[in-house]
């Protein structure tokens, strides 16, 4: 008999767990972020609304797509339906079961904006052409080329226990930081960095950005279509950090930040330059296999070493030339969420 009444328990809790599992499970979003240290760039702090679709392949009805907006306790929520436009939709999942895909975006442009507002989910269905900024002469301007991204299928009772759905936002693109690194020489003629204006016309090239041949990104398969795009533009860049010469650290350095898709670089595309006063220097980037990949941060420095031409007799001209300037570049590959 005792054997026969274990059986049982098991029996009902198998049916207690099979009832929970098949009752619908109401959704509450829980945004996180897993993305390279940025210093101008998108942050969880930025976030005051993102786009969410949730695709129930066995039920339209439990299939979503809309904008989520924060209320006055920081909780997410579900303010528009996108398909209908009502107005603070209820979400569930159909049950703990069936497996369902998450995607969400937010990319602070309003273009974007106005295609997710297209009907019949178009915002999600067709691609989004697009280009990249090529100046980038402050952190508004890193911010807008930010998009963060999601897309997982999971299986609510064991990815969303309890509906909170955990969205996990990604930088879709690349990010690149350069850092000029200038020596002794360079820095004193600079004045220790007091006269800023000694640096100018920084410049980054050889990157795809859609300045010639729009680029297209599919939202639902996460895709990228560089759509016969050319590397001919480059990108005026403003620094987002100058370092000034001190008691303990004699050398200037400044620092600069923007946004690349992904993408692979043909060896010997990727450049660097800027203007010492009135001479132009450049750097290119001469090693084999470089991709930049999406959430991934790329750190380049440049340090650029001078040498006074009258102290080795090679001139009696004082004034910066190539002949007397070496630069030499190191590449540092962060994936996100490594410092």
């Amino acid at each position: 008999m005792g054997s026969l009444s274990a059986c049982s328990q098991s029996e009902e809790l198998s049916q207690g767990e099979s009832i929970v599992n098949d009752q619908k499970i109401a959704i509450q979003p829980e945004v996180l972020m897993d993305g390279i240290a940025t210093r101008a760039g998108m942050e969880l702090k930025d976030l005051t609304y993102f786009y969410l679709r949730i695709v129930n392949p066995q039920s339209t009805e439990y299939s979503y797509f809309v904008k989520m907006e924060k209320d006055a306790s920081g909780n997410w929520y579900a303010s528009t339906d996108m398909k209908n436009g009502a107005a603070n939709p209820k979400l569930f999942f159909q049950n703990g079961k069936q497996p369902v895909t998450i995607q969400a975006i937010y990319w602070k442009n309003t273009s974007v904006d106005n295609f997710m507002a297209r009907a019949d989910e178009g915002g999600w269905k067709t691609p989004y052409t697009f280009y990249m900024s090529t100046k980038v002469l402050s952190s508004l301007a890193i911010k807008s080329s930010d998009p963060l991204y999601y897309n997982k299928t999971i299986i609510p009772q064991t990815d969303a226990p309890g509906g909170v759905l955990p969205i996990t936002f990604q930088h879709r693109f690349a990010k690149v930081h350069l850092r000029l690194e200038f020596d002794d020489y360079c820095s004193e003629i600079m004045s220790g960095g007091s006269n800023q204006s000694a640096i100018s016309n920084v410049k980054f090239g050889g990157l795809l950005t859609g300045n010639v041949s729009y680029l297209k990104w599919n939202f639902d398969t996460n895709s990228m279509d560089y759509n016969g795009d050319t590397r001919d533009k480059v990108t005026e860049l403003r620094f987002t950090v100058w370092n000034i010469a001190t008691m303990t650290v004699r050398n200037v350095s400044a620092e600069y930040e923007f946004m690349a898709v992904p993408q692979s670089i043909p060896n010997g595309s990727l450049s660097a330059s800027f203007y010492i006063f009135d001479e132009e220097f450049k750097w290119t980037y001469e090693g084999q296999g470089l991709n930049f990949e999406s959430n991934t941060e790329y750190d380049i420095t440049l340090q650029v070493n001078g040498e006074d031409p009258t102290t080795k007799g090679i001139s009696n001209d004082t004034l910066l030339t190539k002949k007397n300037i070496k630069i030499t570049g190191f590449i540092k590959e962060r994936k996100g969420g490594q410092q």
